[in-house]
């Protein structure tokens, strides 16, 4: 999304633009926050310098608003803050359902940890890339979540780490076990990825419907 900052004892997270797909989400983060600072008793004049100190200066998103015609004049005017929105909303429409879900369906793709990356870190991020899928409507059922993960890390069926991780699991093969399983097994690091995850294209094909 960006970068954050400290404000006031807080944290104030900005907007550079290099992720267009994040606008969504800061948007309505910034527009909260700025509610907040107005029911504090910021007055309207000062909501735009309010949201300009939220997009990162020199980035592409920074870059859109001085586009806006005599962005100086009006910076410190009432309605300035909407003027800055829609300009951001123009450069960063927001994504629509089939877009969503192609992000979603490439986040989910491979699984596999990065190099160096913590087992609990990379499990949470794993997890993270199935729950925005789901809200983007691409479900997998806790099973073959455990599946994806499992086929990311080289760990098909039958094969013998899998049968460890399994046993490890008491048997249990729902996602949350897996889990707890790989972080006892590989409390540092999870072992280096092994091939591709097949389980993913299965997960699709059942999740797809049946053409006519």
């Amino acid at each position: 999304m960006g970068e954050e900052s400290k404000q006031g004892g807080g944290h104030l997270i900005r907007f550079d633009g290099s992720k267009p797909e994040d606008y969504e989400e800061w948007e309505i983060y910034a527009r909260s926050h700025l509610r907040k600072k107005e029911r504090g008793g910021m007055p309207k004049e000062a909501l735009g310098d309010e949201l300009v100190t939220m997009i990162t200066p020199n980035s592409p998103a920074f870059k859109t608003i001085k586009e806006i015609k005599n962005f100086n004049e009006i910076i410190q005017k009432p309605g300035a803050e909407k003027l800055i929105f829609q300009a951001l909303a123009k450069r960063y429409p927001k994504q629509t359902d089939k877009e969503k879900q192609n992000k979603a369906l490439a986040d989910v793709k491979d699984l596999r940890p990065g190099k160096d990356e913590k087992t609990k870190d990379w499990l949470a991020r794993a997890e993270e890339a199935l729950d925005l899928a789901e809200d983007a409507d691409v479900n997998y059922p806790t099973n073959a979540r455990a599946d994806m993960i499992l086929e990311s890390i080289g760990m098909p069926l039958g094969s013998k780490d899998r049968i460890v991780i399994v046993a490890s699991a008491q048997g249990k093969t729902d996602l949350a076990a897996i889990s707890t399983a790989l972080k006892e097994n590989y409390p540092d690091r999870p072992p280096a990825p092994k091939g591709y995850a097949t389980a993913i294209m299965a997960a699709e094909e059942e999740d797809s419907p049946d053409e006519e």
